[in-house]
């Protein structure tokens, strides 16, 4: 059933009155505002969209639903029903009355309630891991700049230099050249 939820459920936000105030076209968070039916496995996929609506959830600016397919519900809630049911064609039973009450209850109320909670944990530890990678690539690739260098080489500047000297001028936009740097690597621990 979790992997259904998870494969066939859609996330939907709706805005709150504060939500409306706020999340207009200068918000940072503006592309939460109308998320409508969108799959759940779309933000498996390497997404920090979910990210962004559970921090618009916290500050109460909207309310996020995950919905289930109830065909899928429906099927599983039969699956069910022929594994506890006694001969799940005679419903004048009383037991097997009680035991579809009991069966629905369980569905509806508890366990979709607790798989949707999994789900959406499981979709934050993704989408933390996405963008903790992503951080890490691009400081990765800061770090790895070297330092600033004209595009002549060091060899080519000290003879420009000495011939500007041996000529006994001084330019007004000669370069100064800086001392040795050092380069600084920071390692990336994980």
């Amino acid at each position: 059933m979790k992997q259904n939820i998870s494969e066939h459920g859609h996330i939907t936000t709706v805005l709150t009155e504060q939500g409306k105030k706020d999340l207009d076209l200068f918000h940072p968070s503006y592309r939460v505002k109308c998320v409508r039916e969108l799959p759940l496995s779309t933000l498996r996929n390497q997404n920090d969209l979910y990210l962004d609506i559970l921090q618009c959830e916290k500050a109460g600016l909207i309310n996020v639903n995950i919905s289930v397919d109830k065909t899928k519900q429906a099927n599983f809630k039969n699956f069910l029903m022929s594994l506890y049911m006694q001969d799940p064609e005679s419903t004048a039973d009383q037991w097997n009355i009680l035991r579809t009450e009991i069966i629905e209850l369980l569905v509806e109320k508890l366990l979709i309630k607790e798989l949707i909670k999994e789900i959406r944990e499981e979709i934050k530890e993704e989408a933390e891991a996405f963008v903790i990678a992503k951080s890490k690539e691009v400081y990765r690739k800061l770090l790895m700049t070297g330092p600033f260098t004209t595009k002549t080489g060091n060899d080519d500047y000290m003879d420009h230099q000495e011939e500007t000297k041996k000529a006994g001028r001084k330019q007004d936009n000669e370069i100064i050249k800086d001392r040795e740097r050092n380069n600084v690597m920071g390692a990336i621990m994980h």
